[in-house]
């Protein structure tokens, strides 16, 4: 299948987002557990992943997220993006099917016109460039060339969008790990001029 530019260019995007993740593993699997101090000293341990009060790990936030949206978001207690998330990729998938089954449909349909055509033609004794020559002047053929066309283009979008969604919900995951033991309130309101106000509140300690 021929990517277009915006698939290929959000595949490099993922691609690019995922890398750093990779190394980071490479990293942390040739560290050591701890160091060693010279002889006579006492050992010290080696700083350990920042772990969540959720149990997960930054890391292991992404990761869930990326494989199921909205997972990573559960487990530290951001329901409410996980569930955007989930349905956004939902969505997404949803689509990549429905325009599957469209293709499908118009494959068939220009496939049993160019047999109509081509048997029309071979039995009025047509050489095979006229036959070549009339399915390209067809009329049918050519809409149902053009649609297939562009519901190869959205499906191609559809797929793009999912893959940019699945990096965007993995990152969003990762840094809602990183802010889950922060202290934050965040109260939302009605005032006086019948909109909402949105407070955040930061408790300072002197």
């Amino acid at each position: 299948m021929r990517l277009r530019p915006r698939l290929h260019l959000l595949l490099l995007v993922l691609g690019a987002g995922l890398a750093p993740l990779a190394w980071t593993e490479s990293c942390a699997s040739q560290e050591p557990d701890s160091l060693t101090a010279p002889p006579g000293g006492p050992e010290i341990e080696a700083p350990q992943e920042e772990v969540v009060p959720s149990g997960i790990s930054p890391r292991g936030a992404f990761i869930r997220s990326a494989i199921l949206p909205g997972w990573g978001h559960a487990r530290v207690g951001a329901q409410v993006r996980g569930a955007f998330y989930f349905a956004a990729e939902a969505t997404s998938a949803l689509m990549i099917y429905k325009t599957n089954t469209r293709i499908d449909r118009t494959r068939r349909k220009l496939a049993l016109r160019e047999s109509v055509v081509t048997a029309r033609f071979e039995a009025a004794g047509a050489t095979e460039e006229e036959i070549e020559a009339a399915l390209e002047e067809d009329a049918e053929i050519e809409d149902l060339r053009s649609l297939e066309e562009t519901r190869t283009g959205q499906r191609e979008d559809w797929i793009a969008l999912g893959l940019f969604l699945m990096l965007i919900g993995g990152v969003d995951g990762y840094v809602s790990a990183h802010l889950a033991d922060f202290p934050t309130a965040v109260v939302i309101e009605p005032n006086t001029n019948g909109g909402m106000e949105i407070g955040l509140s930061l408790p300072v300690g002197f």
